[in-house]
């Protein structure tokens, strides 16, 4: 991004679900991933990294479905933001599935 004419970058991550859990299987009926699948590996990323004191807030951003969203802080750090895909903009990329 430009600031003060001149550019920085900022390191970021993303984890992008989509599709089914897992493949079919005889005894188990095929579930698409939804946002808990992703909060569940947001913990266990900061699990992973003997990350303390995460939390979870509800978020208010557009392009996210306004029920599926969060803000994660650590302490005072906003650290990032989860959610899932808000299903209009979903239709403006003609995309069928959750994201």
């Amino acid at each position: 991004f430009k600031d003060k004419g001149g550019y920085h970058e900022r390191s970021t991550a993303a984890i992008l679900l989509t599709g089914k859990k897992r493949p079919h299987h005889w005894g188990v009926k095929p579930e698409e991933v939804d946002f808990f699948d992703l909060k569940g590996i947001v913990e266990n990323i900061l699990e992973a990294f003997s990350i303390k004191g995460a939390s979870f807030e509800h978020g208010n951003l557009k392009s996210f479905h306004p029920g599926k969203q969060a803000i994660l802080h650590v302490g005072t750090l906003r650290l990032g933001v989860l959610g899932e895909v808000h299903p209009d903009r979903l239709r403006q990329l003609d995309i069928e599935e959750r994201v």
